[in-house]
């Protein structure tokens, strides 16, 4: 059964409840930190930005493919911010030291976002690793991915400098990664996501990590 996803309003409601709630909270000083606002650890504090009506008062017109893909507004805010500077809230293990409720309904939308788009064709993906991701595997592992896997169809060259997933995704039309770039392709990278939950099997690991999509 596919899960209800909320509309636009939800979030602009609870980001407002948020910073009505909490923009006059004074700073605190925490030794070691230094000054921080006191609701630092609270892992509801991104929305005290405003971002999400920043980024609903920014929708013009349909951008690339969104309206022939049947996006909704809370959709194509969410691929916006997900795109943008806010993708790593689009990540289950960014939370600590529980994931928000927001933050579950924003996961929610942005996987519905990704099975809208057309799924991948392509033989080899890559994931050009950061510092939050899991590199320490060994052959024979089972990799889940909670959050939605970003990877690419582009050959970037850069396996002497970091790590690198090298994905070789299942065939026939039963994988989950979706050519998220076909709805809008941001910064013309070929972008590719998988869907929540999906899960690797590790296949090789040298410097490169190998790895096949599991059904």
């Amino acid at each position: 059964m596919k899960k209800e996803i909320k509309d636009i309003q939800y979030f602009l409601d609870k980001e407002n409840e948020y910073i009505s709630k909490h923009n006059n909270e004074e700073k605190i000083y925490e030794h070691g930190t230094g000054i921080i606002d006191a609701d630092f650890y609270n892992p509801e504090s991104f929305l005290k930005d405003g971002k999400i009506k920043w980024y609903y008062n920014g929708l013009k017109g349909y951008i690339e493919n969104e309206e022939f893909f049947k996006l909704t507004e809370a959709e194509r805010v969410i691929l916006r911010m997900f795109y943008g500077n806010m993708f790593c809230f689009f990540r289950d293990d960014y939370y600590h030291p529980s994931i928000p409720e927001i933050a579950e309904e924003l996961f929610k939308v942005l996987n519905s976002v990704v099975l809208k788009a057309p799924q991948s064709k392509t033989s080899t993906l890559r994931r050009y690793c950061v510092p939050q991701d899991k590199t320490d595997f060994l052959e024979g592992d089972i990799f889940t991915v909670a959050h939605c896997l970003t990877c690419t169809e582009d050959d970037w060259k850069q396996e002497d400098r970091k790590n690198v997933y090298i994905i070789e995704p299942l065939k026939d039309g039963s994988t989950k990664a979706h050519n998220l770039y076909e709805i809008y392709n941001h910064g013309d990278e070929k972008q590719v996501n998988f869907t929540r939950g999906t899960s690797f099997k590790i296949t090789k690991v040298i410097k490169l990590i190998y790895m096949e999509e599991l059904p």
